[in-house]
């Protein structure tokens, strides 16, 4: 049976397979019932550098943002990090979005929609 133990080193585990490769991008799943997940998560995370977390947990009673919570989360990433550097079209060409998403992108990136 799945416990807290093995989730830590779960959890332990893709930390220590960080900045092993370019790129580094992790996204899991969470199907158990494992209590305190989010607060073990940002624990073992917080103290380490070029780390951005988002912990999202759906709610069924609430209608969801297209392509929630990672259309959300990559505006919120582009306003602290590159709109300073980059307008949104430039942004998103440098990150090689598809061409037919692009115009999509660029407006959901300057007016949420």
């Amino acid at each position: 049976m799945y416990n807290q133990f093995h989730f830590t080193k779960f959890i332990e585990g893709l930390i220590n397979s960080l900045n092993k490769k370019n790129n580094n991008v992790l996204f899991f799943k969470q199907y158990s019932d494992i209590s305190g997940v989010e607060k073990e998560i940002y624990k073992k995370f917080k103290d380490l550098n070029n780390v951005e977390i988002l912990y999202f947990q759906y709610d069924n009673s609430e209608l969801q943002e297209a392509f929630e919570p990672f259309l959300g989360w990559i505006k919120t990433l582009y306003n602290i990090y590159f709109s300073d550097k980059y307008t949104p079209e430039k942004f998103i060409e440098k990150c090689n979005v598809y061409g037919a998403h692009k115009k999509i992108f660029v407006s959901y990136l300057k007016n949420g929609m």
